[in-house]
């Protein structure tokens, strides 16, 4: 149940931050820190949503945020504390690890 809070925040926190770099338009740029928990297996970054797809009591949960922005971009899997670049570009937002 932990383990999917993490990544519920770790996706909202990329949405909201996407919505603010999109809302002020190129160059804006931020940078924040996210956790990622044990278990995700995928995140896919597409269109305007995240989605974290996060192992739990032997199935995959599928955890969603959106943004009003379109997002390309990836992010690692591995759990760790990561800081990710928020950047918003011509047609969108693109998230990367730092």
């Amino acid at each position: 149940r932990q383990m999917i809070s993490y990544a519920q925040n770790a996706a909202d926190k990329i949405t909201s931050t996407a919505d603010l770099v999109y809302s002020q338009g190129p160059p804006a740029k931020v940078n924040v820190k996210i956790y990622i928990p044990p278990g995700v297996g995928n995140i896919s970054i597409s269109g305007n949503m995240i989605n974290i797809k996060i192992w739990v009591n032997a199935g995959y949960s599928d955890i969603f945020s959106f943004s009003l922005a379109n997002m390309t971009g990836s992010l690692p899997t591995a759990e760790g504390n990561y800081w990710v670049s928020i950047e918003a570009v011509a047609d969108g937002v693109q998230i990367s690890a730092v």
